[in-house]
């Protein structure tokens, strides 16, 4: 589900060839489905190697990323940030190694029980995975606004709805223009 949703999102963004970063990778589902689709060459990043495909992959926690800059086409963030508190400097380092595209998806809660669903996921996940860094979830007009107040391009907005009745808070996806060259990387 959560591949089809990627794939959505960069269907008209990506084409072959195209160098790209998964952020976050996890499992490296969503990877492998963009690399046949789209017939790209991806690696995938994370912070521990949780793998259940195997995609080329490097451990990091995204605050300084081993590539140099503008190496991707474009950078891939799947319901990443909301595991983190360090979204400045994971977002400052997609912008750095990227050329045109940052594709991000996130939980967007929007009512009082979304954000209880939400806090829940992030507090389970945390419990699971030992993670120390606090979760934090955003509604889509919070997105909005950090993304206008740090002078990000925001190209597209889709909207993603998940068929789970047990966890299933709206969700979105992000589609950020790269600053060229001559513009001041925002943050």
């Amino acid at each position: 589900m959560v591949a089809g949703a990627v794939c959505n999102l960069c269907s008209g963004y990506l084409k072959k060839g195209d160098r790209v970063l998964d952020l976050g990778c996890g499992s490296g589902l969503v990877g492998k489905a963009l690399i046949k689709l789209f017939n790209i060459d991806l690696i995938g990043i994370d912070i521990e190697d949780t793998r259940e495909e195997k995609i080329p992959f490097k451990k990091s926690d995204g605050k300084k990323l081993p590539f140099s800059d503008k190496h991707f086409d474009a950078v891939l963030i799947s319901y990443v940030f909301h595991h983190t508190k360090n979204s400045d400097k994971i977002l400052r380092e997609a912008i750095r190694v990227s050329k045109r595209y940052i594709f991000i998806l996130e939980d967007t809660p929007d009512t009082i029980i979304d954000r209880f669903i939400c806090r829940l996921h992030g507090f389970g996940f945390k419990m699971l995975f030992g993670l120390k860094d606090s979760y934090q979830f955003h509604s889509k007009k919070e997105w909005i606004d950090y993304f206008r107040v740090n002078k990000l391009k925001l190209k597209k907005i889709i909207n993603i709805r998940y068929n789970n009745p047990i966890y299933n808070p709206p969700r979105t996806g992000f589609i950020l223009y790269v600053p060229g060259k001559d513009d001041k990387i925002p943050l």
